[in-house]
């Protein structure tokens, strides 16, 4: 599994315990970072 696939995303969540509406992801890259994040239903912020 690789980004930006949401698979890790869903399964980092499963693993915390967290809910997607309780995460958010920050990331500097639109395509590896927030894709998968927004594939997952997750909020995101873009940095950099």
């Amino acid at each position: 599994m690789v980004k930006p696939s949401p698979k890790p995303f869903e399964l980092t969540l499963n693993l915390l315990g967290v809910t997607k509406s309780e995460a958010i992801v920050i990331g500097d890259s639109v395509e590896r970072d927030l894709n998968g994040a927004k594939n997952s239903g997750i909020d995101c912020i873009l940095i950099g």
